[in-house]
């Protein structure tokens, strides 16, 4: 997967769904260990349109 994109800060394993682009975006960095000193961008998309849960937002 192309990591040239910003990152889901908010991302959560067993919360965030699994057809969410930042959401597998973000698991498959997890799961990559040959990016770790790659600069990545990292963004809070939780309560934006990005985010699919934003209607379920109320932390």
């Amino acid at each position: 997967m192309n990591h040239d994109a910003t990152h889901c800060d908010d991302y959560k394993v067993n919360k965030c769904p699994k057809k969410c682009y930042r959401a597998q975006l973000t698991q498959d960095l997890r799961e990559r260990h040959d990016l770790l000193f790659v600069p990545i961008s990292w963004e809070n998309f939780k309560g934006t349109n990005e985010c699919p849960m934003k209607e379920e937002v109320s932390e």
